[in-house]
C-alpha cells in the first residue's frame, strides 16, 4: 500500500484482504494523508475469496480500523461483480490492491 499512494478520499479494494494487513495499513495511510476535515472520507473494501478468512478478517477490521468507510466483502477476486452508486453509474475504484494467494506446491496439496 505505501508505493500506491492513497489519498484521504479515495475509494480502494483489496482483492485477497486476509488476513488485513495491507487493508489495516492502506487504513492508516489514508488518515495520515487527509486532514480533519478529510478524516475518514475514504472507502475500503476488504474483500477475500475464503468465508472462514473473511469472519477472522471482520473483527479484527472493526476493532483495529475504527474507520466508518470500511466493508468486508466475501467473493470471488476473479468474478468481483460491477458496482454501481446511487445515480446508476459504475463505481471505479482509484486503487486495487490484488496480492493474490501463492499457486506453489505446497498450496495447491492443501486447497485444490
Amino acid at each position: 500500500p505505501l508505493l500506491l499512494h492513497v489519498g484521504p478520499a479515495d475509494l480502494v479494494i483489496d482483492l485477497c484482504a486476509a488476513p488485513g494487513s495491507k487493508t489495516l495499513e492502506c487504513l492508516e495511510l489514508m488518515r495520515e494523508a487527509g486532514d480533519d476535515k478529510a478524516a475518514d472520507a475514504g472507502v475500503v473494501m476488504a474483500n477475500d475469496a475464503d468465508a472462514e478468512r473473511c469472519f477472522e478478517l471482520l473483527p479484527l477490521i472493526t476493532r483495529k480500523a475504527r474507520h466508518t468507510g470500511t466493508a468486508v466483502v466475501l467473493g470471488s477476486a476473479t468474478k468481483f461483480p460491477s458496482q454501481f452508486n446511487s445515480q446508476g453509474e459504475q463505481l471505479l475504484y482509484d486503487r486495487i490492491i490484488c496480492d493474490v494467494p501463492c499457486s506453489g506446491d505446497g498450496t495447491l496439496r492443501r486447497r485444490p
